[in-house]
């Protein structure tokens, strides 16, 4: 029963996930090919401890796992794949962090291709929410690689977004007559899914309005960034102002965005640019 499912599933998706993946295929006459692949379940909350999919650790980790099948051929039968592989890469990154192999599950849906199926299991934290990517491929006995085939696996959670508080700005600045002025901003986020979930602080001015956010930081670089103490949730930035700026009320926007994409509350501050003596 679960291999006629199997193969259901696999008819169903074929050309889709050709589509989907942006497979590069390198193409010989002898070359194994995957015609069709997918996750079967691509998305996973990491908050639902429902779902069979998603196991609680007593370390606070989560366990999660999921299925890969991949359907694959060879011009030269079946006899000719020697493996079907598949890594796993973290969102955003280059290097993979887990791989392994799809094994044959018996069937054969054509007398030059097979269905290749197998259970896979990582560990994550809550905060490592994102899309995940699945490489698949196959090799034959020659050594000859297939297309590559490229799936999204999405964990998701149920996101509370970050916060913002104590914030550090002068209400008043001196604009010089010549040369400049350095001020520090700094800003306290926070959030309940953790510190590691903060992705950026930023601050940006919005009347006058200006196109571009500027980056605040908490990195102890108290030279560059002004930031004292790094990683203490206090994100900080030096800014200059000079004979340039503009004189009257200038509004700041403060705000810390989440690795899900939400937005804290939005913090303005008004500050007074006046000529200096």
């Amino acid at each position: 029963m679960r291999r006629v499912l199997v193969a259901a599933i696999l008819a169903m998706v074929v050309s889709s996930c050709e589509k989907e993946s942006g497979t590069a295929v390198d193409v010989s006459l002898t070359s194994p090919f995957i015609s069709g692949s997918l996750v079967v379940i691509n998305t996973i909350n990491l908050d639902d401890t429902t779902s069979s999919h998603v196991v609680k650790l007593p370390n606070g980790r989560i366990r999660v796992t999921d299925t890969l099948v991949a359907q694959v051929s060879s011009p030269l039968g079946f006899g000719d794949i020697r493996s079907v592989s598949y890594k796993l890469y973290a969102p955003g990154q280059t290097g993979y962090f887990a791989q392994g192999y799809l094994p044959f599950n018996g069937n054969h849906p054509t007398p030059t291709s097979g269905e290749f199926v197998t259970a896979i299991s990582f560990d994550v934290d809550r905060s490592d929410a994102g899309k995940y990517v699945v490489e698949i491929y196959a090799q034959n006995l020659s050594g000859v690689v297939s297309n590559t085939s490229l799936l999204s696996l999405f964990l998701t959670r149920n996101n509370i977004k970050p916060n913002t508080s104590g914030l550090i700005a002068p209400d008043t600045l001196f604009r010089p007559m010549s040369g400049f002025e350095l001020i520090r901003f700094a800003i306290t986020a926070s959030d309940s899914d953790g510190y590691g979930d903060i992705e950026q602080v930023f601050l940006k001015r919005i009347s006058p309005s200006a196109s571009s956010i500027i980056p605040m930081y908490d990195d102890g670089d108290e030279i560059g960034s002004g930031d004292p103490v790094a990683g203490d949730g206090t994100f900080s930035r030096i800014l200059r102002i000079d004979n340039t700026a503009l004189l009257g009320d200038q509004v700041f926007l403060f705000q810390a965005r989440d690795r899900s994409g939400a937005l804290s509350d939005t913090l303005l501050h008004t500050i007074t640019i006046v000529q200096g003596p």
